[in-house]
């Protein structure tokens, strides 16, 4: 930077001089940057220090809610699978206990036989418990196997051999 002097000469130096008095006087070359922009330029930095450091703050706090939300749902979707897995067991057992429990009514001789020719896959339970395509797959099953439907022969004869057991008590009652 040149002098201010040698710029304007001593004649002109001095009546500004006179004038300014010891405040100094500066030409502006483009190298000089006033005291005044200098400060602001600082203050900005450091205003955009602090916004970069909130910031920074801010998206590490993110992160971390980030991180728990997808912890929350990989859980979330771990127990949704769990709970469809446990709904479709409760409701084959559901199905198979009703099933189970219509042959009874129909008087299927051995409900394991007669639930196993079932189609399971066709029948839905409803809300109030019932089956709906049970009934016309047992009653179809009771035409085409008849053989597995009616009084079980081993009932029968345990009913048979009551009677005559209590026929034979009453007569021995009778003779006495």
């Amino acid at each position: 930077m040149r002098n201010s002097k040698d710029i304007l000469g001593e004649e002109l130096y001095k009546k500004i001089r006179e004038k300014v008095g010891d405040r100094k006087i500066i030409i502006d070359d483009e190298n000089y940057i006033p005291r005044s922009r200098l400060n602001q330029v600082i203050h900005q930095k450091n205003v955009f220090r602090k916004n970069i450091e909130t910031l920074s703050n801010q998206l590490e706090e993110m992160a971390e809610k980030i991180e728990i939300k997808e912890q929350l749902i990989k859980r979330l979707e771990s127990s949704e699978k769990r709970l469809i897995k446990e709904n479709s067991r409760v409701k084959d057992i559901c199905l198979a206990n009703a099933i189970k429990l219509e042959a009874l009514k129909m008087n299927a001789k051995n409900i394991h036989v007669v639930s196993r020719l079932i189609d399971k896959t066709g029948l839905e339970i409803l809300d109030d418990g019932s089956v709906r395509g049970l009934e016309e797959q047992l009653n179809k099953l009771k035409e085409d196997q008849s053989s597995l439907f009616g009084r079980d022969i081993l009932i029968s004869l345990m009913d048979i051999q009551n009677s005559v057991g209590n026929l034979i008590q009453r007569k021995l009652t009778e003779n006495l």
